[in-house]
């Protein structure tokens, strides 16, 4: 059996290949090692160039090695991604945040007669109703097209925001005041959807894979299912194998804290681990589940699949979205084979 690789290992590497040994560099080549990154020079001089100016984190330095596995150079991307894994927004946290801002928006709007434009004072009321209405349905249907709509209603609050610049009143201030909210809250929405829409490129095997938050409808506070489909092979032409794949659902349940459920369906089997991050979750999970069990089973046959078993596990570590992002489902393959989903 090989050895484990030391810090002086990879300093060795990095001088062979000819790249400085410095702290950062060993640290930066650790985390490719650990991300399934080859720590080439080429790779290297690639994640240093995508680095430089930036904030030297952690999380920046993971979404740099996402992003190059992807094949995205952008800075922007850079920016929105480590800020993303800094921050771990919560996309329903985030419509309930808007939804009540939009609402004290409407509010002042109605108090502002004469500081606005008529014709965009209309545009702009009509666009948050319908917004509204929208932001009310997600615990039913996630909304296509929320991007665009969101991008539509930010340009017209920039818009009002300049008309009422112009104006100095009590009336202008508040307006203002609340402009400057909903623009703040929708610029969140904005770059966490941006941030799902990278994570959910198609790309090269090793991150290949969908990526989505939407609205936890059995949650009692606003909390979101984040979901994670692996695609099978790589780039545009990679597609989800319904019939081989790894489906990840991560959420916060009302009794038992987070869990993450990690689905393997091979054919029409399916396996299930599910994963909690203490004990006590995790034995009262196991007694639960136990007992729900043959009605899992018998939901799943009603869609012709086959529940070939299951595992509760406690690992702190593991009951989050994030580890299945980076490294990013390392030998899915090689997982599936340990799990015998043909018994």
């Amino acid at each position: 059996m090989a050895r484990p690789l030391t810090i002086e290992d990879i300093r060795a590497h990095l001088l062979q290949i000819q790249i400085p040994d410095s702290d950062f560099n060993v640290k930066l080549a650790s985390l490719m090692l650990k991300d399934g990154m080859e720590v080439s020079r080429g790779n290297l001089l690639k994640l240093l160039s995508m680095l430089e100016g930036a904030d030297k984190g952690l999380n920046t330095q993971e979404a740099a090695i996402l992003l190059a596995m992807k094949g995205i150079d952008s800075p922007k991307a850079l920016q929105i991604l480590s800020q993303f894994f800094a921050d771990n927004p919560q996309m329903a946290a985030q419509m309930a945040a808007l939804q009540e801002g939009l609402a004290g928006l409407n509010s002042a709007l109605g108090a502002s007669q004469g500081l606005l434009n008529p014709q965009l004072l209309s545009q702009l009321t009509a666009l948050i109703s319908q917004f509204d209405e929208s932001l009310r349905s997600l615990n039913d249907k996630y909304p296509e097209g929320l991007t665009s709509t969101v991008r539509g209603l930010k340009a017209l609050l920039e818009g009002a925001q300049q008309q009422a610049a112009v104006a100095d009143s009590a009336e202008a201030s508040v307006l203002q005041a609340k402009l400057s909210q909903a623009t703040s809250q929708l610029n969140s929405v904005i770059n966490n959807l941006i941030a799902q829409g990278i994570l959910s490129q198609k790309s090269r095997e090793e991150v290949n894979y969908l990526y989505q938050q939407v609205p936890n409808a059995a949650a009692k506070a606003a909390g979101n299912v984040e979901i994670v489909v692996k695609r099978e092979g790589s780039g545009q032409e990679s597609t989800i194998d319904q019939d081989n794949t790894q489906v990840v659902l991560s959420l916060q349940t009302m009794n038992l804290g987070k869990m993450v459920c990690s689905i393997y369906v091979k054919g029409k089997r399916v396996y299930v681990i599910f994963v909690f991050n203490t004990k006590d979750y995790g034995d009262e999970a196991r007694e639960i589940i136990a007992r729900e069990f043959a009605n899992l089973q018998k939901k799943l046959a009603e869609k012709d699949f086959v529940v070939s078993g299951y595992q509760v596990k406690v690992d702190p570590a593991m009951c989050a979205v994030r580890p299945y992002l980076i490294p990013l489902f390392p030998g899915l393959g090689a997982q599936l084979k340990k799990i015998d989903l043909e018994a």
